[in-house]
Formats: structure tokens, sequence, C-alpha cells
């Protein structure tokens, strides 16, 4: 699954377990994960006693935890940037606002989505587009991958059986967020290479969209190797729920 692919390349990977239905109560665990981190990092009787990178941490989530984990960049605690899979985000807080509108504009950190054209569970422009679209403000890099009609809400994020083109869309998701976040958390300035240009888009994508791009860091160490381990110092830290 999504947790063992970014463990396999050098992730150390904290999945939710504490909610899957209460949209309100998993974005507030998913603004509290980074606290949480930070303090088990610094705690010497902690298993992740000063295991993570914690200037390095993404965030990411799958439909219901795709549009949370826009809600907790609009109010980020520490993350460096985040990935949507499929992202619902038209719900509304308690005075009716949108949470697009609460939320999508003050996301200043680089943030990509992917979303399936014929999804039938959450249509993309109304939930991935409008997110998209709010976030135009910021220089920082907002990244939509429109994948075509062989991508539905499971199996964008989710592998399901061994059909051909469930895997194909699946293995597709996962290469696009393990780049983005090696970009963005790594310092991997080229590992986009070959995703951001319309003219030579992917198979399986249908549609690009990338607004204004920030000057990239410069790599401060080489690529890493295949994660065969626990945990090393150092390590960045994926964050995955929903």
């Amino acid at each position: 699954g999504v947790g063992r692919h970014f463990a396999r390349n050098g992730y150390i990977v904290v999945l939710t377990d504490t909610t899957r239905f209460n949209r309100s109560l998993q974005a507030r665990n998913g603004a509290a994960f980074f606290a949480c981190l930070k303090l088990c990092n610094a705690d010497e009787d902690s298993f992740l006693h000063g295991q993570l990178d914690t200037e390095r941490v993404g965030i990411g989530g799958h439909s219901m935890g795709g549009g949370n984990s826009m809600r907790v960049l609009g109010e980020n605690p520490g993350y460096k940037a985040g990935f949507c899979f499929a992202p619902w985000t038209t719900g509304r807080g308690p005075d009716k606002t949108s949470y697009v509108d609460m939320y999508a504009g003050t996301i200043k950190v680089p943030l990509g989505i992917v979303h399936g054209v014929k999804d039938r569970v959450l249509p993309w422009k109304n939930n991935a587009m409008r997110l998209f679209e709010a976030t135009q403000k910021d220089a920082t890099m907002k990244v939509l991958w429109v994948l075509d009609d062989t991508a539905s809400h499971i199996n964008i994020a989710i592998q399901r059986g061994r059909r051909p083109a469930d895997v194909a869309v699946f293995k597709l998701c996962l290469k696009t967020a393990t780049a983005f976040f090696d970009r963005h958390l790594k310092g991997q300035a080229n590992a986009l290479d070959g995703m951001l240009d319309p003219k030579s888009k992917s198979a399986g994508v249908l549609q690009l969209h990338i607004n204004k791009t920030a000057p990239q860091p410069t790599p401060k160490r080489s690529g890493l190797q295949p994660c065969k381990r626990a945990l090393v110092p150092g390590d960045r830290v994926f964050a995955h729920f929903g």
C-alpha cells in the first residue's frame, strides 16, 4: 500500500487509525500529529527519539483525508509539503462557509493533487480543480494532475485486485506523489523532471495544471537508497491519513 511504498523509498510513515468517518476529528488529529512528532523526537524515552527530521515533514491523504490535508495545511503547524489523492473539498464549516474558502487560500507550502476525470464519487472539477484554483495566490508550487478515465476514486490510492488498469493507475499515483515529496522534502530538484511538461504528459495523465514555482533549494544530500530498516536518524517523515 501507500505506507509500504513510501517506507521503501526512505520515508518514515505515520498512518492514522484514529478515525475514518469523523471529518472534524480527523482534521484535528492531522494538525496534532506534527506537534506530537516533535515531542516524540525530543523525548529520550520515546522509540522515535532523535530519529526524525522534523524540519521536513509532509502530509497527505485520500478522499476525506485529502480534504483534511487541505484543512491542516491551511492552518499549517509545520508541514513542508502536502499531497491529495482525489480530495473531498466540498464540505462546509458550522457557519456554512466552504472548506475551500476557509483554508485553501492560506496554503503556503507546495501542494500536489491527483484526481480522475471520471471519478463517480467526487467530481474532480468540484473538488480537485476548485482546490487548485483557490491556492493560486501563493507562489509555492501547486500542481494538479488530472488522470484519464482509467482512474477511479479507489484505484487512485488503493490497490485492490490485479486488473492491469487498476495497477497502472495506482503505480502512477505513487510515482507522482513520491517524486513530489522527493523534490520538496528531500531537496531533489530534478525529482519531477518529465512530470511537469504539458506537452509530454505521462501515460494516463489527461490534463496538467501548474501554478508559479518558487525557487527550489539546492539538494542537501544525494538521493537515498530504498529503506531496508525501521528508522535512521535524519529520515524524512510522511504523515498520511484517509
